[in-house]
């Protein structure tokens, strides 16, 4: 650490454990000795402000200004007084100061006493808008770039003219355009020379010579026009089009990738979309590695950046270096991975070992050593990073004297495993265990609630016709009703055991989303392929499934449905509610019943929305559209959305409005003794606990007072039922039942509830 750092950090400690004499000890040691180190002056103004003290900060600021003044060390003066107008702009002495350290730097620039009056540090109040405003107004000199967000896009200073505080600009969609300096400063960024946006602006044929020239060039360019820091997505963006063919740019990526890796000055995070930063010289490739091993969040992702680094690392000069360095902090991080993590690190060492004598094995972390505990292996072949090493794993554990093959191979389909399963399955009918294979392979479709990963590779595996002569093949209709099943059944359960239990409401989860990728593979043909084989039975029931669904995201069941109908146009008509309710009026859907309550709750939800949520993001597009360049314009993009989004639940509002028909006597009529819109319900269920529940309409449902749709599947099956009758009702857990001990009115109480 350099010695200006080093006292840097002195103050900023002294300031930090509140030791103001150390602070001012320091202080004026320094001062007296070495003035000009003004950068670690600047770090213990910034510690003192950053604890609250600007007065402070600014009293030492001030003692160290005039001491650079009077020796005309105007440069260093300018960056403390700079520091002062930021935290202090109030001290006294400040504007003298600055007009002194102004004019000893730029004594030859004849625009400068012009430039102090119009920023307001000759004579205005704010020195610290002035002294911001003056760092632009000096930068504004002929043949300097600017950018303008707002669709004018680079431009380069043509003519100053300070007498009128004007420019002229040639910007690329709009040469010759004349600004005053103020509106100049508002409205455009300065931007670099070697600022890629500028780069473009006239030297468009230089930058594409960096294309195959110089590709790191390129790209520090670009992160300069990114103000340092992109994301790869948003470099391609800046450079793809009219530098590179937007269809090369994958292909020059991966090319230049390794190069801008290794470049000292770029770091770039490991990933698909990764993020560059331009910064100082960090050191080379095999430094660069080590750096991206520290930003992977999880030990699995560690192991596969190895994985990578072995690939790419010969290509470079110091590659082997980089993979020593990588291997050695691996092996240290080892005894804390997982045994899945474990595994796969072991078959890359012994790999690496094989190709590069500058790594050496490690006995403790070979193949066989890992995979010695059974049990342990079998139960972590799912989170193995690399799918390869799943069978690698299989293939090494047979090998062991003390395995009992069939039965292990038999646990391994049934933990589901994907490729270790498929290897497994495969082996057993070769070598002749065909009772234990389809033993194993009934047991997942028979119980694939208890073995839900499994049953998600049976899938799979089925579908992509895995499955091999000899073990039972579920037909389509009867794999998608036990997924459509297995998928409700594991989203509920998520839910169930979020608080009690995180593991388990992850890993349900993490089965929830898998399963559920498998419905539109192959655009939906699980699906098309389900209703085409189905007879009217299992299209009914997968109608229904689909049609009442709660788990999948609703996008993707509406996309389901949609291929249905396409297959199966009558499955439209399928209901397979069996109660009263599927022919009752009362379910006609061009009426929504409400209570007079929820009716008046939409109806002021409807008037916020259309008198003012909309009006004001009209506001704040408008807003949001003053900052200029759409294109990369978040706040504006946002707004619109959000605009589309209200409207879009205007029109909903409007028309649940217009269907609305208030719960009341007349509806009520002929029902006597029956349930209906309005009746309080006592239910008792086939374990003999008690439920309540009042049935009203979908604006009205409340949880916390067991209010429920009649839309709902409870609501349904309730309604037209009288006191003790016993009503079933299919639920992703099963059939449940329950016996109506009591009707009564529940719609006065449900009317003077509190909204």
């Amino acid at each position: 650490m350099s010695t200006t750092a080093t006292r840097a950090q002195q103050f900023r400690e002294f300031a930090e454990q509140g030791d103001h004499q150390g602070f001012e000890d320091l202080w004026l040691e320094r001062l007296d000795a070495a003035p000009a180190e003004v950068d670690s002056f600047i770090e213990g103004g910034d510690a003192l402000a950053s604890q609250g003290q600007f007065e402070k900060a600014g009293l030492y600021l001030s003692m160290l200004s005039p001491v650079l003044l009077e020796r005309e060390l105007y440069l260093e003066a300018l960056q403390v007084l700079r520091k002062m107008a930021e935290v202090a702009p109030r001290e006294r002495g400040l504007r003298h100061g600055l007009l002194t350290a102004y004019r000893g730097l730029y004594a030859d620039d004849p625009n400068l006493e012009t430039f102090l009056q119009m920023c307001g540090v000759a004579d205005g109040k704010d020195l610290k808008a002035a002294v911001a405003q003056m760092g632009i107004f000096l930068c504004m000199k002929e043949g300097a770039y600017l950018y303008h967000p707002g669709g004018w896009h680079a431009g380069r200073i043509s003519e100053v003219d300070a007498d009128d505080a004007s420019l002229v600009i040639d910007f690329d969609e709009k040469r010759g355009h004349r600004m005053s300096m103020e509106m100049a400063a508002k409205k455009t960024d300065l931007i670099a020379e070697d600022d890629l946006r500028a780069m473009k602006l006239d030297r468009l044929e230089e930058v594409k010579r960096l294309v195959e020239d110089d590709p790191v060039e390129l790209i520090r360019c670009g992160l300069r026009s990114r103000r340092g820091k992109a994301t790869l997505r948003d470099l391609r963006d800046r450079i793809a089009g009219d530098i590179i063919p937007t269809k090369s740019w994958s292909r020059w990526w991966q090319k230049a990738r390794g190069k801008v890796k290794a470049a000292g000055d770029i770091t770039i995070t490991p990933g698909a979309n990764p993020t560059l930063e331009l910064g100082e010289e960090t050191g080379g490739y095999a430094e660069a590695c080590l750096r991206d091993l520290g930003h992977l969040p999880t030990d699995a992702r560690r192991v596969r950046y190895f994985r990578d680094l072995m690939k790419e690392a010969p290509a470079h000069e110091d590659g082997i270096p980089a993979l020593v360095g990588v291997t050695a902090n691996l092996v240290a991080a080892a005894p804390e991975m997982s045994t899945a993590d474990r595994i796969s690190l072991s078959f890359l060492l012994a790999e690496a070992a094989q190709k590069w004598s500058e790594i050496t094995s490690h006995e403790e972390l070979s193949p066989a050593q890992t995979l010695r505990d059974h049990d342990a292996a079998v139960k972590a072949l799912p989170s193995i990073p690399i799918a390869g090493h799943r069978v690698a794993a299989m293939l090494q554990i047979k090998q062991f004297e003390d395995v009992d093959w069939p039965a292990l191979c038999h646990r391994v389909i049934i933990g589901g495993a994907a490729e270790s399963a498929d290897h497994c399955l495969s082996d057993l009918l070769r070598e002749g265990h065909t009772q234990v294979a389809e033993d194993s392979v009934n047991t997942v479709a028979d119980r694939y609630r208890d073995h839900p990963r499994a049953f998600t590779w049976y899938v799979r595996a089925a579908r992509g016709d895995k499955l091999p002569a000899g073990v039972r093949r579920d037909r389509n209709p009867v794999l998608l009703e036990k997924s459509l099943v297995l998928h409700s059944h594991l989203d509920k359960e998520a839910i169930r055991l979020k608080d009690l239990k995180p593991t388990a409401s992850d890993e349900s989860k993490d089965l929830a989303a898998t399963l559920a990728k498998v419905f539109p593979l192959k655009d939906y043909g699980f699906v098309r392929d389900s209703f085409t084989e189905a007879n009217e039975s299992e299209a009914m029931t997968l109608a229904a499934l689909l049609r009442n669904n709660r788990s999948l995201n609703s996008d993707l069941r509406d996309r389901m449905m949609a291929h249905m109908f396409r297959t199966r146009p009558e499955a439209a008509k399928f209901d397979t509610d069996t109660s009263a309710a599927a022919s009752d009026p009362m379910f006609d859907t061009s009426i929504i019943y409400t209570t007079e309550r929820a009716l008046q709750a939409r109806r002021v939800e409807h008037e916020d929305v259309v008198n003012n949520q909309i009006p004001e993001n009209s506001v704040e597009i408008g807003r949001a559209a003053s900052y200029g360049d759409l294109s990369e314009n978040a706040e504006w993009a946002a707004a619109v959305e959000k605009q589309s989004r209200l409207s879009k639940l205007a029109e909903e509002l409007a028309e649940g409005l217009q269907k609305a028909r208030i719960i009341s006597g007349d509806v009520q009529d002929g029902t006597e003794g029956n349930v209906t819109l309005g009746s309080r319900v006592s239910l008792t269920d086939t374990q003999g606990r008690h439920h309540s529940y009042t049935v009203l309409g979908p604006w009205d449902v409340d949880a916390k007072r067991s209010f429920i749709s009649y839309l709902s599947p409870l609501g349904r099956a309730l309604v037209g039922h009288e006191k003790d009758e016993t009503i079933g009702l299919d639920v992703a857990a099963g059939h449940v039942e329950y016996t109506i001990t009591a009707i009564e009115d529940g719609l006065e109480d449900a009317e003077r509830s509190a909204p």
